[in-house]
């Protein structure tokens, strides 16, 4: 089992889990993920120690924040064994954020976004999306603008229904 010393902390501290009762294989390993991603997609990992059956380790959260797990998988695959609590980590200070208007909105209506400590890189843009869209999918765009960290983007709700986010 994997168990967590917290179940919700601040971007950029620390979290510990602790595997206990483990299968001790040589190539099992851990991983830290973003909670509903895919096996193969993580943030950190390491390998358990052949023959360990207990092991802790403590990871830094993303700055950004997220709901975020640990994974055991066994003999350097992708079979699953265990999985601990969610940990829900709020932004830090100085991460990016983005910040809106609303959470829900009446299509074609305005909705604003505003972004907080963007990178100010000269290409960097915002887009309302459809949730779980691939990156190439979106319905609106707009260029933050090269060196600006800071932007307030007014834009309009899509006609279809259906859950949306503004990404960075």
């Amino acid at each position: 089992s994997l168990s967590v010393n917290t179940t919700s902390a601040v971007g950029g501290t620390t979290v510990t889990v602790t595997l206990t009762n483990g299968l001790g294989g040589s190539w099992d390993w851990l991983s830290f993920a973003a909670v509903g991603s895919a096996d193969s997609s993580y943030l950190q990992w390491t390998y358990v120690g052949s023959g360990a059956t207990t092991r802790t380790w403590t990871v830094t959260v993303p700055l950004q924040g997220g709901v975020f797990e640990f994974r055991l998988f066994l003999n350097s695959s992708y079979t699953r064994a265990a999985t601990s609590p969610a940990v829900t980590v709020t932004p830090g200070p100085g991460a990016t954020t983005i910040t809106l208007s609303a959470d829900s909105v009446i299509a074609g209506t305005s909705i604003t976004a505003t972004l907080t400590n963007g990178p100010g890189g000269a290409n960097d843009w915002l887009a309302l999306a459809p949730v779980g869209a691939a990156s190439t999918t979106y319905t609106t765009w707009t260029y933050v603008g090269a060196g600006v960290t800071t932007r307030t983007w007014v834009a309009s709700a899509p006609t279809t229904p259906g859950q949306y986010e503004i990404r960075l």
